[in-house]
C-alpha cells in the first residue's frame, strides 16, 4: 500500500475467505487484513468495529472564551472530526449524513478514551490542556485550562452552552490544525457520536484550516 488511503480491519481467521473475496489486502508482516478504497468501505462494515471512519487528518478546533475566574480572554481546544474526513459505514456518507453536525467536537477526555494516545498527548504538549478536578462534575477529567490562571474552563460551558464557540449558534470564528494520520484511516468506536441535531449545522463556513507539522502514526 502505497499511499494513506486504507483500513485496518478486525477479521478472525474463520472469516478470511469472505474478506478475500471482497479484495482487502493482507499484510503478512503485519498479519492483518485492510480495506484499501474508501469508496467500498461499507462492503466491510462486519469487521469494522465502530461507525464513523476518520480520513486525512484529526483536526483540533481552537477558539477564544472570558474566563471565567480572571476575566481575561483564553483559548480553549477541542478534538474534532469534519464533514470533510468522514465517512459514515452504513451508507457511505459523512459525519452530517450520521448526526447532522457538519462539524463534531469532543471533550478532552472523551478524546483520550476513543482517540490515538499519541494525538492527545500532542493536544497536551501544544494546549493549555490538564486533568484538573471539576466541582460541577465531582472529579477530575481532562480539559481546557485558561492560559493565566489555570482555572479549569468547564465542559459543560464548553459543550452544552450557547455561548461556546464551539456550538452552532455561535458566529465565532474558530481555527482548525489539521493533525495527519499517517497509518491509514481511523475508525471511531460505536457509540462516539452521541448526539444528533436537525436542520443540519453550518459551522465550517466560519472555520480556517492550518496545517500541522505533526504526524499521527501509533494506533
Amino acid at each position: 500500500m502505497t499511499n494513506n488511503d486504507y483500513l485496518a480491519l478486525k477479521v478472525p481467521f474463520s472469516e478470511k475467505d469472505q474478506v478475500k473475496k471482497l479484495f482487502a489486502h493482507w499484510d503478512a508482516g503485519k498479519k492483518r487484513w485492510y480495506a484499501t478504497n474508501r469508496k467500498y468501505y461499507y462492503k466491510f462494515r462486519n469487521w469494522i468495529p465502530g461507525e464513523i471512519v476518520v480520513t486525512d487528518f484529526i483536526g483540533i478546533i481552537q477558539g477564544v472564551v472570558t474566563c471565567w475566574k480572571c476575566g481575561r480572554q483564553t483559548h480553549v481546544s477541542s478534538p474534532t472530526i469534519t464533514a470533510l474526513n468522514t465517512i459514515d459505514i452504513e451508507d457511505g456518507g459523512t459525519i452530517t449524513d450520521f448526526s447532522g453536525f457538519d462539524v463534531y467536537s469532543f471533550p478532552w477526555e472523551t478524546a483520550s478514551v476513543i482517540m490515538p494516545q499519541q494525538f492527545v498527548e500532542y493536544g497536551r504538549r501544544t494546549r493549555s490542556i490538564k486533568r484538573v478536578f471539576s466541582k460541577t462534575e465531582g472529579h477530575a477529567y481532562l480539559g481546557n485550562v485558561c492560559e493565566h490562571c489555570t482555572s479549569l474552563q468547564g465542559n459543560f460551558f464548553l459543550y452544552d452552552e450557547p455561548d461556546s464557540p464551539f456550538l452552532y449558534e455561535s458566529t465565532t470564528p474558530l481555527v482548525i490544525e489539521r493533525v495527519r494520520l499517517g497509518n491509514g484511516d481511523y475508525v471511531l468506536p460505536f457509540n462516539s457520536i452521541d448526539s444528533r441535531i436537525s436542520p443540519n449545522t453550518d459551522i465550517l463556513s466560519r472555520v480556517s484550516f492550518v496545517e500541522s507539522n505533526m504526524v499521527i502514526a501509533d494506533y
